[in-house]
């Protein structure tokens, strides 16, 4: 989606509309959205009651995450989202994913966010596609090939600049 908008217009008119739509059924959206400010070389991202963004720095400091700052939209109408900035020739790669990536059962339980931290860690310096090879392997494998009753969706950005992977 290409807007000239700033996030912080976008985020309250996109949790204004879906009020609108759904009124007082108690129906709601999380969302995280990442927008690049070319101008300000700036990445701000948006989280509004879902998954941690995860921010994948330069070099070997550790991982960022952008937690939820609002709850998800279509339950308040009136909400403040918190936008986070991040120096563009700081990030390497920016790793959104839906609760399916890593609530899946494994024969002990949970995969869980930790481990999928830990698998971000350990596979950050692969490629997106080979990431996602090892990551669609890991639930496979982990899950003992079991039936995945969640949506399952993981969208990786590369900074084409800094991402001397691709």
């Amino acid at each position: 989606l290409e807007t000239p908008n700033p996030l912080s217009e976008l985020a309250p008119s996109l949790n204004s509309i879906l009020c609108g739509l759904v009124g007082d059924m108690t129906l709601f959206a999380t969302f995280a959205i990442s927008k690049i400010d070319s101008k300000q070389q700036q990445l701000e991202v948006v989280n509004a009651g879902h998954c941690n963004t995860i921010l994948v720095p330069i070099g070997d400091r550790p991982l960022d995450e952008v937690a939820p700052s609002a709850p998800p939209m279509g339950l308040f109408k009136e909400c403040c989202y918190t936008i986070e900035r991040f120096p563009l020739n700081a990030v390497q790669r920016v790793i959104m994913v839906s609760d399916g990536i890593f609530e899946w059962e494994t024969p002990e339980g949970i995969w869980g966010w930790p481990a999928f931290l830990d698998f971000c860690e350990r596979n950050r310096s692969l490629p997106s596609k080979p990431f996602m090879d090892h990551l669609s392997k890991e639930i496979s494998e982990g899950s003992g090939n079991a039936p995945i009753s969640d949506d399952q969706t993981c969208i990786i950005w590369s900074n084409l600049q800094t991402d001397i992977t691709s």
